[in-house]
């Protein structure tokens, strides 16, 4: 699902204007050009513009900025001049702020925030005292309110506007791949709360795999099947007799059965389990309940199944340079061409990368969100980036989402300039 569907930006660093149209039907849009003319930029206005970050917007100098959501939702952000006489250029970071909220074409919310917003800020969290602790940290005041600024919690915007924070409500996440390893990804999920639930290393993938997503994926499995095992007998002598069963269709059935219990046991999911070649007629009842409990079962594991067989796809064919990776309940193994098992902290920063990203992608994020995702080619070698955006779009269109990409690289663009905007020719076009 595309959740983005359009923007336009005016004054951008006091010349740039440019509208995108992020719809392309295809899950993923790309923004490139070259450096300076505001690509990572255009990334943060969005993602901090759907978490209701509005002081954001007091760091970067623009006129106006208009956000148009897939379900007809409109935000448009507009800086004041700070007096109706003052000569001061609105593209200033210090004038005042106007946010309009429209659905279609009603205008559902106005308001203003005043020019001193930050300082009302700073007032909050007793700054005079906080910036000693920042400097001793390095933490910027900017960095500061990325990590811990949460606008369900900034009352002055509840009491401005209501309505424009209910509808901000999508999830989002923004992934720089230089800061990734490094643990910083800046996520929001639909109710306006943090999802800190991220890994940043290869070891925190092995981790969670094994402790949350196959841990969370063989209980509920476990779970369906003790009911429906529970009450096996009850429903087998409650059988009534029916028309006679076709048998052949059944054994496909059966062997379909078989087929999908074989590819899940690949990954410790199931075991295999011996098959008749051959349906009696007069057994074609109980076959027939065993087959509708098994697909129940199995259908449990299904979305957690079609995960793995991707994200083992996706590491074994691109990311890995002599090197296999193996997934089971007991976690991540990596084995070289000797079948020697390699450490997961001896992988290159690249394989890295791809392996956490992937991870983080196919794993951790949720349905109808928006993923934006800056300089996707960092540590790759230009052989992996062939096909990568084509992995990229089969990962979102399986888990139905968006990602919106910042890049410079055109082999990672691969041909594919229908998704992609270039700033530089938008500018010089005007």
């Amino acid at each position: 699902m595309e959740i983005i569907k359009r923007l336009d930006v005016k004054g951008l660093y006091g010349f740039y204007d440019y509208s995108i149209d992020c719809a392309t039907g295809e899950h993923v849009k790309i923004l490139t050009g070259p450096n300076g003319y505001g690509k990572t930029t255009l990334l943060q206005m969005i993602h901090h513009l759907l978490g209701a970050d509005f002081w954001y917007f007091y760091t970067i100098p623009f006129l106006s900025f208009e956000l148009e959501l897939a379900n007809g939702r409109r935000f448009i952000l507009k800086k004041l001049k700070e007096a109706e006489d003052s000569e001061v250029a609105q593209a200033s970071m210090s004038n005042p702020l106007q946010v309009t909220y429209f659905e279609g074409e009603k205008q559902i919310e106005q308001y203003q925030i005043v020019n001193n917003y930050i300082d009302y800020l700073k007032l909050k969290v007793n700054w005079n005292q906080l910036q000693n602790q920042l400097f001793v940290s390095g933490m910027s005041w900017e960095d500061f309110l990325k990590q811990y600024y949460h606008a369900n919690e900034d009352q002055y915007l509840q009491q401005k506007g209501p309505n424009t924070l209910m509808a901000l409500q999508v999830g989002h996440a923004s992934l720089s791949i230089a800061r990734l390893t490094q643990g910083h990804v800046d996520t929001l999920m639909p109710n306006g709360m943090p999802f800190k639930r991220y890994v940043a290393s290869t070891v925190e993938v092995d981790n969670h795999l094994r402790n949350e997503d196959f841990r969370n994926a063989l209980a509920m499995y476990n779970e369906v099947s003790q009911r429906l095992d529970a009450s096996y007998i009850k429903r087998l002598t409650e059988i009534k007799p029916e028309r006679p069963q076709d048998v052949d269709t059944q054994q496909k059935r059966l062997n379909d059965l078989r087929v999908r219990m074989e590819q899940m046991s690949k990954y410790g999911l199931t075991k295999t389990e011996e098959m008749i070649d051959t349906i009696p007629q007069q057994y074609s009842g109980t076959i027939e309940l065993y087959i509708q409990d098994t697909q129940q079962k199995l259908d449990v594991l299904e979305p957690f199944y079609r995960k793995l067989s991707k994200f083992d796809d996706l590491i074994n064919s691109r990311a890995l340079a002599h090197k296999k990776m193996l997934l089971s309940p007991k976690g991540l193994v990596l084995k070289d061409e000797n079948n020697v098992e390699v450490p997961l902290t001896g992988l290159s920063s690249g394989e890295q990368h791809l392996l956490i990203l992937f991870y983080h992608l196919i794993f951790q994020t949720r349905p109808n969100s928006v993923i934006f995702i800056d300089e996707p080619e960092m540590s790759m070698h230009p052989a992996w980036l062939e096909g990568m955006l084509r992995d990229f779009k089969e990962i979102a269109q399986m888990s139905q989402f968006q990602i919106i990409f910042a890049t410079h690289s055109v082999a990672f663009i691969d041909g594919q300039w229908n998704l992609s905007d270039d700033l530089f020719e938008l500018h010089r076009k005007g």
